[in-house]
């Protein structure tokens, strides 16, 4: 279980809503969020730790637009720990190409760094 204290809006929250995917309403909207563990049932995540999240709402079911969500663990990461969570609740969404990408055996330079 995560608190929620920041969320972001990308393009995919408001196609979810206007082209009326994923699960019916009433849901809860939103897809990144950045928060503090305030439960957890698996060992890599204990109560305080700070995390990011892409909830991945169309198949999960679960939107980030709330005070507490249930993340499963898969689907969390550690928030970088020099980075407000305010800010860090933007890296979901549009770093997970990046991340994808960054998971081979090969680094590859963006913007200028590693």
């Amino acid at each position: 279980m995560v608190r929620t204290i920041a969320s972001s809006l990308n393009p995919v929250d408001w196609k979810t809503r206007a082209w009326d995917r994923g699960p019916a309403f009433p849901m809860t909207l939103g897809w990144d969020l950045a928060g503090v563990v305030v439960r957890s049932t698996v060992p890599a995540f204990a109560a305080g730790d700070r995390v990011i999240a892409m909830s991945g709402q169309i198949s999960t079911g679960l939107g980030t637009w709330a005070d507490l969500v249930a993340v499963p663990a898969g689907l969390l990461t550690a928030a970088p720990a020099r980075l407000p969570l305010v800010q860090a609740a933007a890296l979901p969404s549009p770093g997970s190409p990046l991340g994808r990408r960054s998971t081979g055996s090969r680094r590859r330079r963006v913007s200028g760094s590693w």
